[in-house]
């Protein structure tokens, strides 16, 4: 994988007038990645992308049931609403999940992101946020 530094060794020795042959033979990285890098609009490496959404392999069949527990929640008094931990408990008990809590965080988590009529309900222990003035 070239580095920015890669990157910037490449463009400095194409514009020197060195063929991209030499250039991958001097670095030791394959002419398919010093043609990528000479190409490369803004002089660095791409960043990552996933090809396709994150895959919830063991949660996948009680996402509905998750979401459903969150619309129902909706119109709960805020201090009855479900947490994470508590929805991983109902899942185990009454419904069978055998996966860990962390994807239904995860999960979680992500459906309070993309919506934004879901907020998050702080743990009982925290209190309000602290406003400095």
């Amino acid at each position: 994988m070239l580095t920015v530094l890669d990157f910037l060794e490449i463009r400095k020795a194409h514009a020197g007038g060195e063929s991209m042959r030499s250039i991958a033979a001097r670095l030791g990285h394959c002419q398919k990645s010093v043609s990528r890098a000479i190409r490369s609009q803004t002089g660095e490496p791409s960043s990552y992308r996933r090809t396709k959404p994150v895959g919830y392999p063991k949660l996948g069949p009680f996402v509905a049931i998750i979401e459903q527990i969150l619309r129902d929640d909706e119109s709960a008094p805020r201090k009855q609403r479900h947490h994470a931990r508590r929805i991983h408990e109902r899942l185990k008990a009454e419904h069978g999940y055998t996966g860990s809590y962390y994807p239904v965080r995860r999960y979680i988590a992500a459906l309070w992101k993309r919506e934004s009529n879901w907020e998050p309900v702080r743990a009982a222990n925290r209190g309000p946020p602290i406003v400095k003035e």
